[in-house]
């Protein structure tokens, strides 16, 4: 009921995801809202934030978001709120992090 008629290419994808036709605010306001709107008991979007987080700052980068999933089911939390909070670490983020774990141990 809710589908397209004409399917979007791979390329159209591709391009929207790098510049949307609707511009950047909308896109942010989308994920705002979508954000807002979480489903879920407090409890378990704070288990998936708090997943997020700490796998955020362990060392294997390639693999943090398979850890933040396997984590955040272990916890019965939010998948979607341990993604996001998962984005902690970034680039900016990584020199930081990286010289906290090298004083820890």
């Amino acid at each position: 009921m809710f589908k397209r008629r004409h399917k979007i290419s791979r390329l159209r994808q591709a391009i929207d995801a790098i510049m949307p036709q609707k511009g950047w605010r909308r896109r942010l306001k989308y994920f705002y809202k979508r954000t807002i709107r979480l489903k879920g008991s407090p409890h378990s979007i704070a288990a998936g934030v708090a997943c997020g987080v700490a796998v955020s700052f362990t060392p294997f980068y390639s693999i943090h978001l398979v850890i933040t999933f396997i984590a955040c089911r272990m916890m019965n939390g939010n998948w979607i709120a341990s993604v996001i909070a998962a984005s902690v670490g970034n680039p900016v983020t990584f020199p930081p992090i990286i010289a906290l774990n090298y004083q820890v141990g």
